[in-house]
């Protein structure tokens, strides 16, 4: 067997090395779709941080409005008279001259149509505003006396003597002009005995 090698016709051409490894290019659009990604997952975490301290005032905001409702049903001055429920109706003082619409969280209330909310305490950051109306009130908007039933249609009929409603608005860290409700509880009572 003959072998032959094939001729070389000049300089001898050196290799082209094979690098393993990335470009400059390919390192910076890795890093910059790295840094899209934690930013993505940091904004998740501050969207549920945020939505758990929501959470945590409405559930404390709904607490306290419930115990607020349970004061204004129960809380009695040294006579034994029902303080909340003598403000919208004292047996003693018979309701026809009072209004419709009226606020009773203060015992200035029954004469002014907006009052400001009150401290619930002076331990704690809680205001409160509680209103009553003889009509049925706006369902979205329990507050504003002027979307009552009475006030919307003048041939609305009243609750039953005796029967009301009564909207109890919470709010955190109030301060004038003030700020929206953080809950606003509407519920039903019987006052006058």
């Amino acid at each position: 067997m003959n072998y032959t090698t094939p001729k070389q016709t000049g300089p001898r051409q050196p290799r082209r090395q094979c690098t393993d490894g990335f470009s400059l290019v390919e390192v910076m659009f890795a890093i910059g779709m790295l840094g899209i990604g934690i930013v993505g997952v940091l904004s998740l975490f501050t969207t549920g941080i945020q939505a758990a301290a929501w959470s945590n005032n409405m559930t404390a905001a709904s607490m306290e409005a419930q115990s607020l409702y349970t004061q204004v049903m129960a809380e009695v001055d040294p006579a034994g008279n029902r303080i909340y429920l003598c403000r919208i109706d004292d047996p003693k003082n018979p309701v026809a001259q009072k209004p419709a619409n009226y606020w009773i969280h203060t015992d200035s209330g029954s004469g002014r149509q907006w009052l400001d909310p009150v401290l619930v305490s002076p331990d704690m950051d809680w205001w409160w505003q509680c209103r009553v109306s003889k009509y049925p009130m706006d369902p979205d908007d329990p507050l504003d006396y002027t979307k009552d039933a009475d006030q919307v249609n003048p041939n609305a009929t009243p609750y039953p003597i005796g029967l009301y409603q009564i909207a109890i608005a919470v709010y955190r860290n109030w301060k004038p002009p003030g700020k929206p409700a953080i809950v606003v509880f509407t519920t039903f009572v019987i006052a006058g005995y």
